[in-house]
């Protein structure tokens, strides 16, 4: 009895698991050049605040030595310069500044002395250009007044006071042997670049008298001619190329609101000053 050997049947293979898919990889290009990109822009912002500060500290410190010198100031004079909102370094490109504004709490002009606030607009940087607008305000006290109009001889001149919108003038005259008190009211205002002080009222001891007021009295003919407007110049006080366009009376200050349109800070007409008619 024979034997049948019967081939082996070869083995399956054992099935293996399926591999679990692998996530998809991320493209980094695009997220770097990003980061490059904003880091660029913000190193760039942080570059041109540094330079406009520098810049408007340099334009502050051009414009505070301009002043001194223009007002013969001494070095160490407070002088506050305010260059507004806009972009200095964008300003300068275009060769000039849109407004500067300077206030100088102590500024002498000839006789008189006070405060002062300039306002410039269109400023070029080129000091011997002129600038678009020049405006000057100039505040003085009674005493500067008393002082512009007393002459050599400080014991003949009046006392001033500011209120109500008004100079009121004291002093006082001898009428007989007898000394009577003046008190004049007055409003100020310019004419022609001079300052006119023009008399609302006069009061003579007890008497007032109204300006307009007809008066055929000895007092009232008197008054007649103190009622007549009073002319002051101080073209000669202050640099010619300063026009006075106006005066009121703030508080207790004389306002004198000067115009200087097509001045340059750089040239002698604002640093030699003016001149009045001979009397």
């Amino acid at each position: 009895m024979s034997t049948e050997v019967l081939p082996l049947e070869p083995a399956e293979p054992a099935q293996s698991e399926p591999a679990a898919p692998q996530p998809p990889r991320r493209r980094r290009g695009p997220i770097i050049a990003l980061i490059v990109v904003a880091s660029v822009l913000v190193l760039g912002v942080i570059a041109f605040v540094v330079a406009e500060a520098l810049a408007k500290d340099y334009a502050r410190d051009y414009v505070r030595e301009k002043v001194i010198a223009v007002l013969g100031l001494s070095d160490d004079a407070e002088v506050d310069v305010d260059l507004g909102a806009g972009s200095i370094i964008v300003q300068a490109l275009a060769g000039r500044v849109d407004t500067v504004d300077v206030d100088v709490p102590e500024v002498a002009f000839g006789e008189l002395s006070g405060a002062v606030r300039f306002h410039a607009e269109g400023v070029p940087l080129d000091d011997t250009a002129p600038v678009d607008v020049l405006r000057i305000d100039f505040a003085i006290g009674a005493d500067d007044l008393a002082a512009l109009g007393q002459g050599d001889d400080a014991s003949t001149a009046p006392s001033f006071e500011f209120a109500d919108g008004e100079v009121t003038l004291t002093s006082e005259f001898s009428l007989f042997g007898v000394t009577v008190p003046l008190g004049v009211s007055l409003e100020p205002s310019a004419t022609d670049g001079a300052l006119v002080l023009t008399p609302t009222s006069v009061t003579i001891g007890s008497e007032t008298f109204e300006a307009g007021s007809d008066d055929d009295s000895f007092l009232g003919s008197l008054v007649a001619g103190l009622l007549q407007p009073q002319t002051l110049c101080i073209a000669s006080s202050v640099p010619q190329a300063l026009v006075l366009a106006d005066a009121t009376i703030d508080d207790a200050e004389l306002v004198l609101a000067f115009r200087g349109d097509g001045a340059a800070f750089g040239g002698p007409e604002l640093s030699t000053p003016g001149t009045c008619p001979a009397a």
